[in-house]
C-alpha cells in the first residue's frame, strides 16, 4: 500500500493538488500517518 511506504518518511507539510496545504511538526504527521493506515486497513 502506497500509504505504508509514505510512513517510512518523516514530513511536516502535505501538499494536496486539491483541497487545504497542512502543516505540523514531524511527529504529529507520525501519528496522523499511522491512525490513516489503522482506518484504511479496517475498511
Amino acid at each position: 500500500m502506497a500509504m505504508c511506504k509514505l510512513s517510512d518518511y518523516s514530513f511536516e507539510w502535505v501538499l494536496p493538488g486539491h483541497g487545504r496545504r497542512y502543516n505540523a511538526d514531524a511527529e504529529t504527521m507520525r501519528h496522523q500517518m499511522q491512525q490513516c493506515i489503522a482506518y484504511m486497513e479496517a475498511k
